[in-house]
């Protein structure tokens, strides 16, 4: 008899057999197999990584998720004692305090209604550009609502004080 490495057969194993083996039921072990994108083979059966990984979870990719979540926490923490960080509602105040400054002067400024309305207009996207970079697309009507006109609205400046 030859010595070294004695070879085994890699253990195969069906949805039904593993689901009872690994105390699992066949259907949620079924969609769990499917959901992390794993084929049967040839032979209709799964490998005992494959259900481990459908029962268990994948290890490696959780950790590996935990790693990068911990070294974007170390990232963010070390750039906040650097002073490097903004507080968003701080910024969501100075832009605020200085649009409103901004308006009043435009307000009270010279110039026609329409040369007021024009700059109030453009105001008002310089606002919005702040606040989708604030808050992404998804918000937009409601900011589009409170920051005041777009492009192409008309504005009464005599109203348009009290935004």
């Amino acid at each position: 008899m030859k010595k070294g490495k004695a070879k085994f057969e890699a253990v195969r194993w069906t949805i039904e057999r593993a689901a009872s083996e690994f105390d699992i039921n066949p259907r949620t072990l079924a969609k769990r197999l499917k959901v992390a994108g794993m084929l049967a083979g040839k032979d209709k059966k799964f490998s005992t990584a494959e259900i481990c990984r459908a029962k268990y979870g994948d290890y490696e990719l959780e950790r590996t998720r935990k790693m990068k979540e911990d070294a974007d926490a170390a990232a963010l923490g070390n750039a906040a004692r650097r002073g490097e960080l903004l507080e968003l509602a701080e910024c969501r105040r100075w832009i605020e305090q200085a649009a409103a400054q901004l308006r009043q002067e435009i307000l009270a400024g010279p110039g026609s209604d329409a040369d007021k309305d024009a700059k109030l207009n453009d105001l008002a996207r310089v606002v919005r550009m702040f606040a989708d970079g604030f808050d992404g697309a998804d918000r937009a009507p409601e900011r589009a609502q409170a920051a005041g006109p777009g492009p192409g609205d008309r504005v009464d400046p005599r109203t348009a004080a009290a935004a």
